[in-house]
């Protein structure tokens, strides 16, 4: 045990690239371990069907996961549909402008057509430079006072004209007296500080105050956005332009939302900020520090709070945001340098409530589902067909490189994917991905999923890999229930689909076949279904499926003998490389043979061959190396080298660093592609592995049968038939072989 947990510093180490200076990682890695103690007992002494999910929390908590996430926000429960809120007597708007004469025209609009209560608004036009801003602010101000424009509710505007430019400070502090004094008159509790880029939706008003009028203490209320720093959807501090339909389509979705328990923010955002007529009362007006704009809300948020206020989520609200309309890009980045400078000189700990709430994100379950809504909208918009949502596994490893480069063509082309993931700290994790990257949210309750995903009713679902599910043998139903309009298909990167038991291995950890139906054979994982319930499940999976997706023959061949009802609808289609692997140069004569097993190592991929296959190498004069991981679990021999991760581009480098001469793929499942095996090809050096599945059927055809091996009934045998073909291939044949496949005759 204590040389496990030693093995798992050193990946804890490498991680965290700090193998340099270990001392200083080890306090982290306690502390981290004692959280993880009831996981670790789960993954040692739990129940069977649930050490695959402990497992893989162990490693989230150690921050070893494949493609570790960090901290994923956890989804708020389901709940009832709230009672639509009851409209505030009025509502009083600040409105700045400073050119931008095509999106003030729209917000104005926009307000003018929206706005289902009674309105004030103060409009300050800031000396635009823009000739036509100020006549037409002066114009349209006429019409709605003299009621010949059309609007939802009675309204009222005051155009201040500032003289000359003061910012976007200093014109609001000037509007913010009028708009108090109007307040005042019409009774609302707060004034609303939009900018002219802002296009609020229809009834705004009534959900934007909402919060106000639930309790005494809220200073500020802010709406989601596209475009509001810790409140834009799809993804947290990043602009996404959309057109209007669409934002109209998020708001429609936001609507029906339950509204939540309130979620409090670090600070309101001003592009749209309903600021309380109470702490108005007591902070009347920004700090003119900020000088024309950036960071003072912040600053009134945080003078605000000081005074007992708090800051919350209009969470059934989403407002479109151009955003930096008045400002030229250079100037807006150096008002955020400066603004930054003076927060940070007031504020210390803001920063660190910023990011805290960046790590919770109280915000993800409407941030997901408008997020789902948009990926829909984003697709449909394009023509593109289904929103492709993916069933996939949280290991890494081919599967999941192949999901990304999918992921990464179908953001390309359509604009939108995705994920449902399994295996991770929580029963099913949720991602939507874009050209932001993505947005992550976790839950325990699949009916949840079911509502976000109703979000995309024209979406199609596609089966990836269900390794590590919390509840694998459920996975089919509910798989069946969380499809679309837009079909079904499934990917077999492994054999689950076939046997509990992923990779095809028995009871004993050893590949014997394709277990039979009537077996009662429960291999690893199968918890309370028989083979032959195993497969009548899945069977209804694979029968409902539109396309199932084999990546070699091999596979083909597997799974028509377990399913031979499907065997004509399963398609061959293998995959291309992730990236091109160039040739590594032919060993000179007299050289050392080195031979390097290739990838990260576990169990099924051959990791208990290794001490025997090293001794019968070493014995011969011949070296071994592994350039990827070795499970920890496995004990080694201690001169055995293990490079640890690594790249793809980097193994030219790695061959002429290790005198690296041949490959060996040492895996003891019948694979249902191998991108090693195929990457260790590409170099041309000689490669060696069982007669098994792809990786067999791949080596034999560019190096013939004598660089396959008979599998054998145990490890000894295995270990044994592989370090023979591999001796007897000598070194001066496969340099012929080499040559001439490369095009070269050696003299």
């Amino acid at each position: 045990m204590i040389r496990r947990v030693f093995r798992l510093y050193g990946r804890y180490c490498a991680q965290h690239r700090s193998a340099g200076a270990r001392a200083w990682l080890w306090p982290g890695f306690a502390l981290r371990l004692a959280r993880a103690v009831p996981q670790i007992w789960r993954a040692l002494c739990g129940p069977q069907a649930g050490r695959a999910a402990a497992r893989r929390a162990v490693r989230d908590a150690l921050g070893l996961a494949p493609g570790h996430l960090g901290d994923v926000p956890e989804l708020a429960p389901l709940a009832d549909q709230p009672p639509k809120p009851a409209p505030p007597p009025a509502v009083v708007i600040l409105m700045p402008v400073h050119n931008a004469f095509v999106e003030t025209k729209a917000a104005l609009d926009a307000l003018l057509r929206h706005t289902e209560v009674p309105w004030h608004l103060v409009l300050v036009e800031d000396a635009s430079t823009e000739a036509s801003v100020r006549p037409y602010l002066r114009v349209w101000s006429q019409q709605v006072n003299l009621g010949r424009a059309k609007s939802l509710a009675s309204g009222r505007v005051t155009l201040l004209e500032n003289p000359r430019n003061l910012g976007f400070v200093g014109a609001v502090n000037r509007g913010l007296r009028a708009a108090r004094r109007q307040a005042q008159v019409l009774r609302s509790p707060a004034v609303v500080l939009l900018n002219s880029d802002a296009l609020m939706p229809r009834g705004w008003a009534s959900r934007l105050l909402a919060p106000l009028a639930a309790r005494t203490d809220v200073a500020s209320v802010t709406p989601l956005s596209n475009n509001a720093e810790i409140l834009s959807v799809p993804a947290m501090c990043q602009s996404q332009q959309m057109p209007q339909d669409m934002a109209s389509a998020l708001d429609d979705c936001a609507q029906n939302l339950p509204a939540g328990p309130a979620v409090a923010l670090p600070t309101g955002v001003g592009f749209c900020m309903a600021m309380s007529c109470e702490f108005l009362a007591r902070i009347p007006q920004l700090d003119c520090a900020f000088g024309r704009g950036y960071g003072e809300e912040v600053d009134w948020c945080q003078r605000a709070a000081a005074l007992g206020g708090v800051h919350l989520a209009a969470q059934t609200l989403f407002v479109s945001h151009a955003g930096g309309a008045s400002f030229e890009p250079a100037e807006k980045a150096a008002a955020l340098a400066r603004a930054g400078q003076i927060l940070q000189q007031r504020y210390p700990g803001f920063d660190t409530a910023v990011q805290q709430f960046l790590r919770r994100d109280p915000l993800a379950r409407p941030r997901i589902t408008l997020a789902l809504r948009w990926a829909a909208e984003t697709v449909a918009a394009r023509g593109s067909g289904a929103l492709p949502i993916y069933l996939a596994h949280a290991l890494g490893g081919g599967a999941e490189m192949d999901l990304q480069r999918r992921i990464g063509q179908h953001v390309a082309q359509n604009g939108a994917a995705v994920v449902v993931r399994v295996g991770t700290a929580r029963a099913w994790q949720i991602e939507v991905h874009g050209a932001f990257g993505a947005c992550r949210a976790a839950t325990d309750d699949l009916r949840l999923i079911r509502r976000l995903l109703a979000e995309a009713p024209n979406r199609r679902l596609i089966y990836s890999c269900g390794v590590g599910a919390a509840d694998v043998a459920a996975l089919p139903r509910a798989l069946l229930s969380l499809r679309g309009a837009g079909g079904l298909g499934v990917l077999i990167h492994d054999y689950l689909p076939l046997s509990p038991s992923y990779t095809l291995l028995g009871p004993d950890g050893w590949y014997r076949g394709v277990p039979a139906d009537e077996s009662g054979d429960r291999a690893q994982g199968c918890g309370a279904l028989q083979p032959d319930e195993w497969r009548a499940a899945w069977g209804a999976l694979l029968t409902a499926a539109d396309a199932i997706d084999v990546f070699s023959e091999n596979s083909r061949a597997i799974v028509s003998q377990a399913y031979p009802h499907i065997a004509d609808r399963l398609r061959v289609v293998p995959h291309v490389p992730l990236q091109h692997m160039p040739r590594c140069p032919t060993p000179g004569p007299g050289q050392p043979r080195r031979v390097a097993v290739l990838g990260n190592i576990n169990h099924q991929k051959g990791a208990a061959l290794l001490p025997a296959l090293y001794k019968g190498l070493r014995a011969a004069g011949v070296g071994l190396v592994v350039i990827g991981q070795v499970d920890p679990a496995q004990r080694l021999p201690r001169r055995l080298r293990v490079h640890g991760a690594y790249d793809q581009a980097e193994v030219p480098d790695l061959v002429r660093r290790y005198g690296i001469t041949d490959w060996v793929i040492p895996s003891i499942w019948p694979e249902t592609f191998s991108f090693t095996t195929h990457e260790a090809l590409a170099t041309g050096l000689p490669t060696y592995a069982f007669d098994l599945g792809a990786q067999g059927d791949a080596v034999r055809a560019i190096w013939g049968t004598e660089h396959v091996a008979e599998l054998g009934g145990h490890v000894t045998e295995a270990a044994a038939n592989l370090q023979r073909v591999i001796l007897s291939a000598s070194q001066e044949t496969a340099r012929d072989t080499m040559c001439q496949r490369s095009g070269y005759v050696r003299a």
